[in-house]
C-alpha cells in the first residue's frame, strides 16, 4: 500500500535571503500548455495540440493580512526570486507513522498587481499582490521534477528535456 499525502505541515518564503512574514497566504501557479488547434480536410473536426514546451501566463498570488515593509520588496520593477519551502505530512501505508517530505518552489518573478489592501478596524487588512512568473522549478523529496525558464528557453519535466530538439533545430543549443 502507498505512502498517502495528508497535508501541509507548514511552509515559509524567502526574499533575497531574507524570510516573509509567516502571516501570509499563498497560491501558487497554474501551468496550462499554450494549444494550437488543429483542423483541416482528412480530419474529423478539430483537436487541440499542445505548443511543446509552452506555457501560458502564470502568476504567484501572496496574500499579507497587514501591509508590512517587506511587502514593497516586490514592487521592484526588476522583479526578484521567491524561495518557497514547505513540509508536506505523509502516513505510511499500510501501517502507523507520520513523516515530513520537504517540497521546495523556486521562483522568479516580475511585478504585476500590488493592492495596499483595505482599512477595517479590527479586522486584517489583506495585502493581495500578483507576480508574473517568468520561471519555476518544483522539488519535491530533494529531486526537481519541474523546471520551466521562459527566457531561458527551458522546459525539463521529470528529468525530460521537452524542448531540447526545438532548441537544437534553431541553434540555442
Amino acid at each position: 500500500m502507498p505512502d498517502i499525502s495528508t497535508n501541509l505541515e507548514d511552509y515559509t518564503c524567502w526574499i533575497k535571503g531574507k524570510r516573509l512574514p509567516s502571516l501570509i497566504d499563498l497560491t501558487l501557479p497554474k501551468l496550462s500548455s499554450v494549444k494550437v488547434e488543429f483542423k483541416g480536410a482528412g480530419h474529423l473536426g478539430s483537436t487541440n495540440y499542445n505548443a511543446k514546451g509552452r506555457f501560458e501566463s502564470m502568476t504567484v498570488g501572496l496574500n499579507f493580512q497587514t501591509f508590512r515593509e517587506e511587502c514593497a520588496q516586490l514592487l521592484s520593477q526588476d522583479g526578484g526570486s521567491l524561495d518557497c519551502r514547505a513540509g508536506i505530512q505523509h502516513k505510511k501505508g499500510g501501517g502507523s507513522g507520520l513523516y515530513v517530505v520537504p517540497e521546495q518552489i523556486l521562483i522568479e518573478w516580475l511585478p504585476q498587481e500590488f493592492d495596499l489592501g483595505k482599512w477595517t478596524v479590527g479586522e486584517k487588512q489583506e495585502v493581495p499582490v500578483q507576480l508574473e512568473v517568468t520561471a519555476l522549478q518544483v522539488i519535491w523529496n530533494k529531486k526537481k521534477i519541474i523546471h520551466i525558464d521562459k527566457e531561458r528557453y527551458i522546459c525539463i519535466i521529470n528529468g525530460v528535456d521537452e524542448v531540447a530538439d526545438t532548441r537544437a533545430a534553431i541553434g540555442l543549443s
